[in-house]
């Protein structure tokens, strides 16, 4: 519901159960009072069918009855409310009409009960639903992998959220064909370094050195799946080496960039697609 007067542009307002389930947060900590950045405060616990993510009022009620304390009551906006706090962002467990309030009026600073939640990622600011989710399938990508314990510092953006079990399964067939060179199970992290220092790297280079232009807006690990899909298309043909390979993911690319004429892109409404992200690790870049 969106009552008269409400920016259509203003989304749902995250709830933390739901980022806590996405990427696998703990239980809050408590921190102490402080006073935080209205901005900051970007999300709820669990009241995100009661505003939107402009802390607008969903319903009428509750529009009144904050109505009625802006009249009646507007000291109480001094009165601290409750948060729980996911790196440098904020989310709401008591107080929610007196930060619509703050929205209201103009309000930069409230202060606040808070707890913490530790988490790995940098959180703060507006928070895409997208980058959630890849999110989530990366952290549990790298986690079977291996790769999270071998290489924690790197990343592995896929524009198609869903694709990273195809990404998996390129590490364990890496794993089996160690494991039967060595004629022994091998750790995961052993694999995971292996497979990215043998395999992931040098076909993003080589196709990046193949291909050029065409793949420059690609993430690497958007690279290397699709030279992985390719490698297994064309398995037991002449085709199935990454050269190969590379120049067929050229090919496809050159349709695809003809099929995306400014002209007719102009005629369809086409636009670009935002480049595909992940969240940063807390205090280092996102990046690949």
């Amino acid at each position: 519901m969106r009552l008269p007067g409400t920016p259509h542009a203003c989304g749902p307002l995250l709830e933390l159960r739901w980022l806590s389930r996405q990427l696998h947060l703990g239980a809050p900590l408590p921190e102490g009072t402080e006073t935080i950045a209205v901005e900051q405060v970007i999300g709820t616990v669990q009241r995100g069918r009661d505003f939107d993510a402009c802390w607008h009022p969903l319903h009428p009620r509750l529009k009144k009855l904050i109505d009625d304390i802006e009249v009646a009551a507007p000291s109480a906006l001094d009165e601290p409310i409750e948060v729980v706090r996911v790196d440098r962002a904020y989310f709401v467990t008591d107080g929610h009409k007196r930060v619509a309030l703050a929205h209201r009026t103009g309000r930069e600073f409230i202060d606040a009960h808070v707890s913490r939640v530790p988490t790995p990622y940098a959180v703060a600011g507006e928070l895409d639903e997208q980058a959630i989710l890849r999110t989530a399938r990366e952290g549990e990508f790298r986690r079977h992998s291996g790769l999270g314990e071998a290489l924690p510092d790197v990343r592995f953006v896929l524009t198609e959220i869903d694709a990273y079990g195809e990404l998996y399964e390129a590490v364990r067939a890496h794993a089996f064909a160690m494991a039967e060179a060595a004629g022994k199970v091998v750790p995961w992290p052993n694999v995971a370094r292996d497979w990215y220092a043998s395999d992931y790297v040098p076909v993003v280079a080589s196709t990046r050195a193949a291909v050029g232009g065409y793949i420059e807006s690609c993430s690497d690990a958007d690279v290397y799946l699709s030279i992985h899909r390719q490698r297994l298309a064309w398995w037991g043909s002449e085709c199935d080496a990454i050269e190969c390979a590379a120049q067929q993911m050229l090919a496809e690319r050159q349709v695809e960039a003809a099929r995306r004429r400014p002209l007719l892109d102009g005629i369809l409404g086409r636009t670009e697609r935002p480049a595909p992200v992940v969240l940063p690790l807390s205090g280092t870049t996102h990046d690949e």
